[in-house]
């Protein structure tokens, strides 16, 4: 029984579903089992109807259990997403990896305990390492960046660029841009609310003027956004310049007039980014919606892919 613990909106998970998918068609009727482990990491990630909607869009096949409170996660002392737990037929933990990649190791201890349990693999080949290559040149990458409070307070101020956001939590404020640009951080620029899981645009306005804007080193850039309510918008920017349809990610649409956008309809990881070369560059999120929260953004150096 491989146990994989996992969260929705967590891109080092969405990296691993496809191993997974392999690995469970590979092996499924030749005594393994796949147990998904749902533990979320923010809270819209606790409703059922979310995680659903997350199984089917990945096309999860094997069981998955709903651990909205945490305690299979809690039980099993596990500290990271991903996590994988392999048991053999006897119940003994004989293998476990955290985090992406591992994924020849993670084959050949289950093809190690399948046939431990009297199963003949002989004729079933191991699957290709479905890794993704490093980007060429790609030297350096951007860490992930939480904008809620709760990870901003906790880690000493890392993450958010301008000091009135330590003012107060809570608290809607009247951010200026002034121009810092410090990888690993962002800025704000308007009417922002600072929550404990995110940053929340706080007025409707009749222009985009308000945004946020980060630096940062990769290939690609995802963000988790809930909406809260009503379909929303972001526009995105690359390098101050709608993004091209060549470096936009998957979730980026276009409108007549060329611009690029978010269209934001569920609580999910979005993928803006997804350059063909490595390097450094400056995104930027523009909205006229209120009520939209931002809780994190992560980035990668792969040569496709979130």
């Amino acid at each position: 029984v491989l146990v994989d613990f996992w969260t929705y909106t967590c891109v080092n998970c969405i990296r691993t579903f496809p191993f997974l998918r392999a690995l469970y068609e590979r092996y499924m009727d030749h005594g393994l089992t796949i147990i998904g482990v749902h533990s979320p990491e923010f809270d819209f990630e606790r409703r059922p109807e979310n995680v659903r909607a997350a199984v089917e869009r990945h096309n999860l096949r094997y069981p998955i259990a709903v651990d909205s409170d945490k305690a299979t996660w809690d039980s099993f002392g596990n500290l990271f997403w991903p996590s994988t737990y392999l048991f053999n037929s006897n119940g003994d933990l004989v293998y476990k990896h955290f985090g992406e990649g591992g994924y020849v190791e993670t084959e050949m201890a289950v093809r190690t305990a399948v046939e431990a349990s009297g199963f003949d693999l002989s004729a079933i080949e191991p699957l290709d390492d479905p890794g993704v290559a490093r980007a060429a040149a790609a030297f350096a990458v951007t860490r992930e960046i939480y904008t809620g409070y709760s990870k901003v307070y906790e880690l000493g101020g890392v993450f958010a660029a301008q000091g009135l956001y330590y003012d107060e939590a809570d608290v809607a404020a009247l951010y200026e841009d002034k121009g810092l640009r410090r990888d690993g951080q962002f800025e704000l620029h308007g009417l922002w609310r600072n929550e404990r899981d995110g940053i929340v645009h706080d007025r409707t306005t009749t222009t985009s003027d308000d945004y946020i804007v980060l630096p940062f080193f990769g290939t690609s850039v995802n963000a988790v956004i809930s909406p809260n309510g009503d379909e929303k918008t972001f526009e995105i920017e690359l390098d101050d310049m709608p993004i091209s349809i060549v470096d936009a990610g998957a979730d980026v649409t276009f409108d007549p007039s060329g611009k690029s956008r978010i269209q934001l309809g569920e609580a999910r990881m979005y993928r803006l980014v997804e350059l063909v070369e490595f390097g450094r560059h400056e995104l930027k999120l523009r909205t006229v919606d209120a009520d939209v929260k931002i809780h994190d953004f992560t980035f990668g150096i792969y040569e496709s892919g979130p």
